[in-house]
């Protein structure tokens, strides 16, 4: 016996399949909502046809989708920092360079905006 959920998870060339066996008439023809329930309809009118074909076509048993392994991320070590920039001493100067100009663009906005609060 097809339950309704079960044939609205089938699709269209499944369901057409199924009311092949059972003999339903212009199957071709209908819209999958319409030949869901023309299959219902005839499974009404007709239970032993129904029970013939379900016992045909055993129930296929979904795979159950394993979650991925996720491997965790190594921990970075002060004492790889500290080699990472030994190996690559143009970081560290490029870094400084870069920390004093942002400290000498902080103290020209703080002197602005001081000047612009002042008038």
């Amino acid at each position: 016996m097809f339950e309704i959920s079960q044939l609205k998870a089938k699709k269209l060339p499944e369901l057409q399949e199924i009311a092949k066996q059972l003999k339903v008439p212009k199957y071709r023809s209908l819209k999958k909502l319409d030949l869901v329930y023309q299959i219902l309809d005839y499974q009404a009118a007709n239970p032993a046809a129904v029970k013939a074909v379900t016992k045909e076509e055993p129930e296929k048993k979904v795979p159950v989708l394993e979650q991925p392994i996720v491997q965790p991320k190594p921990k970075i070590t002060e004492d790889a920092v500290n080699d990472y920039i030994k190996q690559n001493p143009d970081l560290m100067v490029n870094y400084l360079r870069n920390e004093r100009a942002m400290k000498a663009q902080r103290k020209q906005m703080n002197a602005r905006s001081l000047l612009n609060n002042a008038f």
